[in-house]
């Protein structure tokens, strides 16, 4: 027995005029993109008798949801909740060792989304490791801060800043990878 899908159709989602939903459209056709997924799982495989399809341990367990044409869509979620593995198996850039099932469908087409076809922005950290912990500091105020405030304003800020997280003794030191965690916010640094 088939079971019918719980994502809405095309037709029962209307034209994405709704109250509230972004009215752009990037292709100027106005017919925008429905991506919907529907038992969608992502497994690696484990050591041990893992639970979940094909065996191994799961990363995501059968889910199902949809993306509309001319609205923002949030995923949110706490760290380590799969934000980014679902992100990576809706624009097809599953890592090698990654086993992925279910239906991805655009338009109400079953078809795998290639590289060059759909993008997002990963949350990878961007500090350089060639620069030492003074200029990071700075570039990033210079980036973030107001263009009302002065370069002078914005240096100073970040001079308080350096001053602020205890990093005087290491300003001129070059970031490592710990450093980058720690000047990133990674909790995961020990």
């Amino acid at each position: 027995m088939e079971m019918e899908s719980p994502l809405p159709t095309q037709n029962e989602l209307g034209d994405g005029r709704q109250r509230g939903s972004f009215r752009g459209t990037s292709s100027g056709t106005g017919g925008g993109v429905l991506l919907t997924w529907d038992d969608l799982w992502v497994t690696v495989p484990s050591s041990g008798s893992g639970t979940g399809k094909s065996n191994g341990r799961a990363l995501l367990q059968g889910l199902n949801g949809y993306a509309q044409p001319s609205e923002i869509l949030a995923i949110m979620g706490p760290s380590g909740s799969g934000k980014s593995t679902l992100l990576d198996a809706l624009a097809g850039r599953g890592a090698s060792n990654r086993r992925q099932s279910g239906s991805i469908k655009v338009n109400g087409r079953k078809q795998t989304l290639a590289f060059g076809n759909s993008a997002y922005v990963t949350q990878d950290n961007v500090l350089t490791t060639t620069l030492t912990v003074k200029e990071c500091v700075y570039y990033s105020a210079l980036l973030q801060l107001p263009n009302s405030m002065t370069r002078s304003e914005k240096k100073e800020r970040a001079e308080a800043t350096i001053r602020d997280m205890g990093l005087q003794d290491a300003m001129k030191q070059e970031l490592e990878d710990g450093v980058v965690k720690d000047l990133a916010g990674d909790k995961s640094v020990e």
